[in-house]
């Protein structure tokens, strides 16, 4: 790939993101952890 066709980043460094998005990012974030705790082990770690 040259470098003329590489992407632009979608927001700059001191850029804010648009409420929704950053709502979304967020909620995501907040369910994989909560799936992370909630979601048993595999008996062979017990």
């Amino acid at each position: 790939m040259s470098h003329s066709e590489e992407k632009a980043l979608l927001y700059g460094l001191k850029e804010r993101i648009h409420l929704a998005p950053a709502f979304f990012a967020a909620l995501q974030h907040v369910l994989a952890s909560v799936i992370g705790i909630i979601t048993p082990r595999p008996r062979a770690y017990d």
